[in-house]
C-alpha cells in the first residue's frame, strides 16, 4: 500500500488517499481517522478514540473525487457510506449509539 496524499478536512479529520494495487484487491481507498462515537462489541474500537475508517473505490478518478469532496469539506464521511469497507458497522461508530436503530 502507497499513501499518496495525506491531508486533513475542515473539522481535523485526517484523511489519506492510499493505492493497493499492489494488493491484487480492493485498489483505491480513502483512509480515515475520525473520532468515535460509539464503542464495538470487543472494544477494539472506544467512544472518544480516533479508529480507521476505510473508504474503497472502483478506480483512481473516483478515489481522488471522493477525497478531494471530503478535504473541501463539500462532502461529509457519513455521506460515503456507501464505500464503507465494513457499511452499516462503521456507520454506527461515526453516528453514535443514539441514532443508531434499535432492534
Amino acid at each position: 500500500m502507497k499513501v499518496l496524499i495525506r491531508e486533513k478536512m475542515p473539522d481535523g479529520i485526517k484523511v489519506q488517499l492510499e493505492d493497493w494495487s499492489e494488493n491484487g484487491q480492493m485498489k483505491w481507498c480513502v483512509g480515515a481517522y475520525p473520532v468515535s462515537k460509539a464503542d464495538s462489541k470487543y472494544k477494539w474500537i472506544r467512544r472518544g478514540e480516533r479508529f480507521r475508517l476505510s473508504l474503497y473505490f472502483e478506480n483512481k478518478a473516483q478515489a481522488e473525487v471522493a477525497f478531494d469532496l471530503l478535504v473541501t469539506g463539500k462532502q461529509a464521511l457519513i455521506n460515503c457510506s456507501a464505500h464503507f469497507y465494513n457499511g452499516i458497522k462503521d456507520l454506527y461508530y461515526l453516528i453514535g449509539e443514539e441514532h443508531h436503530e434499535k432492534n
